[in-house]
């Protein structure tokens, strides 16, 4: 911004002192008379007009178009913020939710009240930066394998802690969790 200050200081003296020098060189006497005052007089203030105003009206253009761009970019960063806290919030819940399945006995049905999560879960995994090829792999599954429980439920009424377990504890629960964490690094900068 400070740079942008100092071109703005400079447009100003030589919009000051350039015309003060137009019209010295106007009213020196020279030796040969080309035409009268009055006619170059009106030929600089034309060109020299029109040379000033598109240097003004491109700097007020340059500088909204800046000022938009950064707006958007901020906007956008914005955006990606919210959906990153979007999907992390629901990789907590859920894990939470899931991981307490193993300290229940294996024979206590889950019914379909238990199995909560947003059905858009991909929109926000669109927007986490910084996923390696693994970890998206794991949201993906991990999601997959939430729908999967809920499918089972809705067609069965409710299944088993053992069966959840089985689709979650045994190889996803670690995968996940390094995913949350990661994503926790992430929102805190």
């Amino acid at each position: 911004m400070k740079k942008y200050f100092w071109l703005i200081i400079i447009g100003i003296i030589i919009m000051i002192i350039f015309p003060i020098f137009t019209n010295g060189l106007l009213v020196m006497k020279v030796p040969i008379q080309v035409a009268s005052d009055n006619d170059w007089i009106g030929f600089f203030a034309c060109y020299y007009g029109a040379i000033f105003g598109g240097i003004i009206g491109g700097l007020f253009t340059f500088l909204g178009v800046r000022i938009t761009l950064k707006k958007q970019e901020s906007s956008e960063n914005e955006e990606r913020s919210n959906h990153q806290k979007m999907l992390y919030t629901q990789l907590v819940f859920t894990y939470e939710m899931f991981s307490a399945c193993g300290n229940l006995e294996p024979e206590v049905r889950i019914e379909s009240d238990f199995v909560i999560y947003d059905h858009d879960w991909n929109m926000h995994l669109i927007f986490v930066k910084n996923l390696t090829k693994d970890e998206f792999r794991w949201v993906v599954n991990w999601f997959y394998a939430m729908g999967n429980i809920e499918n089972a439920v809705r067609r069965n009424g409710s299944v088993t802690a053992r069966w959840v377990s089985q689709v979650f504890l045994n190889d996803r629960l670690p995968e996940i969790e390094k995913v949350i964490e990661k994503l926790k690094l992430e929102l805190e900068k």
